[in-house]
């Protein structure tokens, strides 16, 4: 039985949050709402077993009508189910791994992306680039920083699985804005790990597309990791500012009095950099559609497709027992589409970094570095 008060004297803590599917334009407010401790351990206290108002609050060492208010926005926007007259439940996906777990999870990721390292990112660098020279603006014709980008494009796009994907929307769940999504998280808590974990959180990739170019929509590529720079809500601004940037290029923000405010955030967040007494964009640009430059990627060798099937089993097997009944299903799902992948993709880029494949960016690059904008019009 857990102690009264238990969660008031040792509240639990979310890494970010992230989400398989849709994202809203009023998700700058549902985040605001879950980064709250209060809100935090309430959905905690209700995850592997179904609690009443009461029994939350006794958890909690607060007044049920605090803890009532919460919950009342929680189920609205399909965070919490109301599963009987007076019991609710948390739908959220919770992973609180042990120190044991981790070491071992730790170990088979770093394994397999050293092995994606050896096997796979040759080829991208190789052949890749290459193709699509005449392509491709890269600012200040920085190779590295173009490298960055095109291998996390890589990694995230042929180490995707659509048709597990597909099967995994059937999980999502419609949220008060009317948009699909899983929603997921980790605990931050103390530990006595081997390594630095907070290094591999990462949110994954976000792509947003704007019927800007009468050729064809202009689409942005974000990978957010440790390594980048990028302003707190970064994942809602990017559904507009490279727009914005569009403009810019096209030549349709060239009265600075009218888009002063626009153009200064475009600098400010280094969409737009002023060095030597000139400007550039500072981001990589391809005149290609993402299906098109997918489909030039090399694909995955056969002996990393091989492993792949020996990883998601020991993941699995590691992390089954982990979740409550009411996210059993999707838990396989989930770490085979995206859990193991980003924790995958984030030790690709530091076993590059080690072997001198890839090299530090600079601090103004970490504001946009792993970003791809497809567009027709280039600077």
């Amino acid at each position: 039985m857990t102690e009264k008060g238990h969660l008031s004297l040792k509240p639990i803590r979310f890494t970010s949050i992230e989400y398989f599917g849709e994202i809203g334009s009023d998700q700058l407010n549902t985040d605001y709402i879950l980064s709250k401790l209060i809100t935090q351990n309430i959905l905690y206290s209700a995850y592997h077993q179904p609690k009443t108002i009461p029994e939350i609050a006794d958890l909690l060492a607060i007044d049920p009508s605090i803890v009532e208010e919460e919950v009342v926005f929680l189920e609205a926007n399909g965070f919490m189910n109301k599963i009987s007259t007076d019991k609710y439940q948390t739908t959220m996906f919770i992973t609180d791994i042990s120190d044991e777990v981790s070491e071992v999870l730790h170990q088979i990721y770093s394994e397999y992306a050293k092995k994606i390292c050896d096997v796979y990112i040759p080829f991208v660098q190789k052949n890749g680039a290459d193709i699509i020279a005449d392509k491709i603006y890269t600012p200040e014709n920085d190779s590295n920083f173009f490298m960055w980008s095109f291998i996390m494009f890589a990694c995230d796009k042929k180490f995707s699985y659509p048709s597990l994907e597909e099967e995994l929307k059937k999980y999502q769940t419609i949220r008060s804005n009317g948009e699909p999504n899983i929603a997921f998280t980790s605990l931050i808590k103390e530990n006595n790990l081997s390594y630095y974990r907070e290094k591999y959180y990462t949110n994954g990739s976000i792509e947003h597309y704007y019927t800007l170019s009468e050729v064809w929509p202009v689409r942005v590529f974000v990978y957010n990791t440790c390594y980048d720079d990028r302003q707190h809500g970064w994942g809602r601004s990017v559904s507009v500012d490279p727009a914005y940037l569009y403009h810019f290029m096209a030549g349709k923000l060239n009265d600075k009095t009218k888009y002063s405010d626009i153009i200064e955030g475009l600098y400010k967040k280094g969409y737009l950099v002023s060095k030597n007494g000139s400007d550039y964009v500072n981001t990589v640009i391809i005149s290609m559609t993402p299906d098109e430059l997918n489909d030039i990627l090399p694909p995955i060798p056969n002996q990393l497709l091989i492993l792949k099937e020996d990883l998601d089993e020991k993941v699995y097997n590691l992390v089954k027992n982990l979740h409550p009944k009411q996210v059993a299903e999707q838990t396989d799902l989930l770490y085979k589409c995206f859990i193991s992948k980003n924790e995958i993709i984030a030790r690709v880029l530091e076993q590059l970094l080690l072997n001198g494949d890839l090299k530090p960016i600079t601090d103004i690059q970490k504001k946009t570095v792993n970003m791809i904008m497809f567009s027709p019009t280039h600077p």
